[in-house]
């Protein structure tokens, strides 16, 4: 039985990102940005599947969600992105269901904290 539970606190591993950045804080920024857009088009789309009930789709995209999310160090959407892919194998929906939920709120959270401590850093450091 899955432990859904969609409040739980956003997960970055931080020292998954500095390493993949060099620890260059104008690229780190760069990447969870393009996560964060890619994450809402994949939204959409797992959406679709669910409601098409296309587990195979559901697995692609979970499996899509999850490489890009543990690639830069977001633990936490990766981790519920990989709880809806094994729920696809297993055609369990209503978990899906429950799970893409989860995942929105995890989305929802990444966007307010990259809004609130992210700035984009400026070229060269100035400002």
């Amino acid at each position: 039985m899955s432990n859904i539970n969609s409040s739980s606190s956003l997960e970055i591993n931080w020292e998954r990102l500095h390493q993949i950045s060099d620890a260059d804080a104008e690229f780190e920024w760069e990447l969870l940005n393009m996560l964060a857009v890619d994450l809402e088009e994949q939204l959409v789309a797992l959406q679709v599947a669910i409601d098409q009930q296309d587990a195979d789709k559901l697995k692609h995209l979970a499996h899509y969600i999850k490489g890009a999310a543990a690639n830069v160090g977001v633990n936490s959407i990766s981790s519920i992105a990989h709880d809806i892919e094994e729920r696809a194998i297993d055609h369990q929906f209503a978990e899906i269901h429950q799970l893409t939920m989860a995942l929105t709120d995890q989305q929802r959270q990444f966007l307010a904290y990259l809004q609130q401590h992210l700035k984009k850093p400026t070229p060269g450091g100035a400002g």
